[in-house]
């Protein structure tokens, strides 16, 4: 099996205060970088020839290291991390679950926010291909309408080899791919 702990973070035990608002942090710095195409968290450029990537430099605790990238198909730029890759679709399941908690349980600064689109089939054994969006249901202070756009995606995809892909990314509401 694949753990991955978040330093004084694991998912699956209570997290320490510190470590859940070091996550809320973050994913804050990230959800408001939305606004600029993420350009204040652009870092070094990835290999990637496919398309414009930039590796994050800020990152959420349990995730690979972010990525922001602009694809062709896409109305605006993207962070997305992965937060497991595994053979195992209830491990992959687990941590989509494990991971809803914690964005259900996240304080905004600029908004707030509320997972309003949820996969039917979660529940139902045999599915893979299942997202939740959180998406901004009110502004705290005044409204932005680029910030508006703004949706948290979480989700499991099959893989051509068989594996599942849980991931997060923040990207407009709009552009639904996977």
């Amino acid at each position: 099996a694949l753990f991955i702990l978040i330093q004084g973070y694991s998912y699956s035990q209570t997290p320490t205060k510190e470590s859940f608002d070091q996550f809320n942090k973050s994913l804050n710095k990230i959800v408001n970088a939305y606004v600029g195409q993420f350009d204040t968290l652009k870092g070094a450029r990835t290999d990637n020839n496919m398309q414009q990537e930039w590796f994050s430099k800020v990152n959420l605790a349990g995730c690979e290291k972010g990525k922001i990238n602009l694809g062709l198909a896409m109305t605006h730029s993207e962070w997305k991390a992965e937060i497991i890759k595994t053979d195992n679709l209830k491990e992959a399941k687990k941590r989509f679950n494990e991971f809803s908690e914690v964005l259900n349980d996240c304080i905004y600064d600029c908004c707030k926010m509320e997972r309003n689109n949820v996969s039917k089939d979660v529940e139902s054994e045999d599915t893979y291909n299942i997202y939740s969006i959180w998406t901004i249901n009110k502004f705290l202070k005044h409204k932005n309408e680029k910030l508006e756009d703004a949706a948290i995606y979480l989700d499991i995809r099959r893989l051509e080899d068989k594996s599942y892909l849980v991931s997060i990314s923040i990207r407009s509401k709009k552009d639904s791919g996977q």
